[in-house]
């Protein structure tokens, strides 16, 4: 007859909590309420989800976040796309072209 070890029961248990707790997490967590509100531009915001959630499963959650931080832009074909968020940053990077030093700008775009 084997001996009751209140160490390795104790250990099993942590294991178990440990490992079913996010798995709790993750079965129960509903992704599917979260809405994107950009006014006039959410249907965009829906299909640029879908696409970058088939090619990298981000979540609608995350992927609020993401466009919590950006703004929409539309511009029209022959303006020009600013690169730089301030007028002084601009000049800043001419500047540094001159001397051969490359300054890409800090305004990203995602085209869609």
């Amino acid at each position: 007859r084997a001996a009751f070890h209140p160490d390795v029961f104790v250990w099993c248990s942590l294991c178990i909590v440990v490992a079913a707790i996010p798995l709790f997490k993750q079965l129960t967590y509903r992704d599917a309420f979260t809405e994107f509100d950009c006014g006039s531009m959410t249907h965009m915001a829906e299909a640029m989800w879908r696409d970058w959630f088939r090619r990298s499963g981000i979540p609608r959650s995350d992927f609020k976040k993401i466009l919590d931080c950006g703004e929409w832009v539309e511009l029209h074909p022959g303006s020009s796309v600013p690169m730089f968020s301030t007028s002084e940053e601009a000049v800043a990077a001419a500047a540094e072209a001159l001397e051969g030093k490359a300054s890409y700008g800090d305004v990203y775009y995602y085209v869609v």
